[in-house]
């Protein structure tokens, strides 16, 4: 996903949602403006995900390219002992996206700042928290459920891996158009 895609799927539910919850197709370029700006931090905070969801995975690759721990690591291993590399690689990834997250609430607070009422500045304010919060829930589950994957039925694992993709994206893309 990226900034073009949000936007286009803004303008496909803009005219369809109710005024006091997103802008409409027609609005000011500041409301523009804020739409674009929290779709740009909802990228940042995507790949902030993304690159300590790997991590956690111990994912060595994303899209057919190195995950970000293993680049910092491969470059880190041209200049230092094999056996720092990784510790490096790992430690740079996390501040990466720990960096990106801190963009992506600034994004989320810059965009909010905008001429928006107060009401609809509130709640998008609380369904960001709610997205970090629920995000970070699934990321937990996840790593509980690959914990103890042994010990449950194969319907009690479907079910806890339904719950996990649910917390770490569902919440906070498609199952958010529906929040009120």
């Amino acid at each position: 996903m990226c900034i073009r895609d949000s936007y286009w799927g803004w303008r496909a539910i803009a005219d369809r949602a109710a005024p006091d919850v997103l802008p409409q197709a027609g609005t000011s370029a500041a409301q523009l403006r804020a739409v674009l700006t929290l779709a740009l931090g909802l990228e940042y905070f995507h790949a902030a995900a993304l690159i300590h969801d790997d991590i956690i995975d111990r994912s060595d690759s994303r899209r057919g390219n190195p995950a970000v721990h293993r680049f910092f690591e491969a470059r880190y291993q041209r200049h230092a002992a094999p056996g720092e590399a990784e510790h490096f690689g790992v430690s740079a990834a996390i501040l990466l996206g720990d960096l990106l997250l801190t963009w992506s609430h600034e994004l989320f607070a810059t965009a909010l700042a905008e001429n928006l009422a107060e009401d609809v500045r509130a709640l998008a304010r609380r369904r960001i928290h709610t997205m970090a919060t629920n995000v970070t829930i699934g990321q937990f589950l996840d790593v509980w459920a690959e914990s103890a994957w042994e010990s449950r039925s194969t319907q009690e694992a479907v079910q806890e891996s339904l719950t996990v993709l649910r917390y770490k994206s569902a919440k906070y893309s498609v199952e958010a158009v529906s929040y009120t």
